[in-house]
């Protein structure tokens, strides 16, 4: 009998839930090898779900040769260099995709940065000059330090960003994207580096939070902080789960902060043992 992987029913309206899962953590942590592995599990069990890539780092073609996931052919992947490329194939896949399709973005954080890099090349054009040679305008007068994009000039790049980021929620499919780490802000004397109330709850377990755009954190359901201690072996602790029923990954300790456990397999550890996905 073939076996397909089934999310958990939503008894509220009897369908399956949608997974929108964000994997951050150090480069070469493990995090595109944990989402493959889904991938490749589908295809084992010969689901007919497909996987669709974007892919900001232009790395996937050395991944694919992995002797592991070299096989894969349900997968298609979309390699961008800039936003409005990403924004592109966010269109294109959410066109393409069916509930049980999946859509990886890696990473999730760099359109964000493309975001920022779109006005300063705005920014440069009025100024009569190009991103390249535009040095002397970050240069702002009686602010030491200060980075010139301030106050509303913010409003458009976040515009920006959002309108990448909704075009892959109003999709289908189920989302897993990945992010580096950044150390979560300690503070200063002037307020001006503390981190929010909403960023030090979500995080100050993990210590460390995704970078990116401030407001990703509250769209993803999962969001689980990845490290590698050997090959194949990821260390995982969750710093965010809606679903109340989820147990946390990872061993909370006496200070408040969580020790990460093992996981080997994302599929099998985590959907299945965890999300309590089942085959049939």
């Amino acid at each position: 009998m073939t076996t397909f992987p089934q999310a958990p029913i939503d008894k509220r309206f009897s369908k399956p839930l949608r997974e929108m899962i964000c994997l951050y953590g150090a480069t070469d942590c493990g995090k595109t090898h944990m989402a493959l592995t889904v991938a490749l599990w589908h295809q084992n069990l010969s689901s007919d779900a497909q996987f669709y890539v974007i892919s900001t780092d232009q790395s996937y073609g050395p991944l694919l040769s992995n002797p592991e996931f070299e096989g894969l052919e349900n997968i298609r992947v979309a390699e961008v260099a800039d936003l409005q490329e990403a924004i592109n194939a966010a269109r294109q896949w959410r066109s393409l995709t069916r509930p049980g399709d999946f859509i990886l973005v890696d990473r999730i954080d760099h359109p964000w940065g493309w975001a920022a890099d779109e006005y300063a090349g705005a920014l440069a054009r009025k100024e009569g000059t190009t991103i390249e040679d535009m040095g002397d305008l970050w240069k702002v007068e009686g602010v030491s330090g200060d980075y010139p994009i301030r106050g509303w000039d913010w409003g458009g790049i976040n515009a920006r960003y959002r309108a990448f980021r909704s075009t892959l929620l109003a999709s289908r499919a189920h989302l897993i994207v990945m992010a580096d780490e950044r150390e979560l802000l300690t503070g200063s004397q002037s307020g001006k580096t503390a981190e929010s109330k909403e960023m030090v709850r979500t995080f100050s377990h993990v210590g460390v939070k995704p970078t990116g755009q401030k407001e990703d954190p509250s769209v993803w359901h999962t969001i689980i902080n990845v490290q590698s201690k050997k090959p194949r072996t990821q260390q995982c602790v969750t710093a965010k789960e809606k679903h109340g029923r989820r147990r946390l990954l990872g061993t909370e300790m006496t200070n408040g902060q969580y020790k990460p456990e093992p996981v080997e397999d994302f599929f099998m550890d985590y959907l299945v043992g965890v999300g309590k996905w089942q085959m049939g």
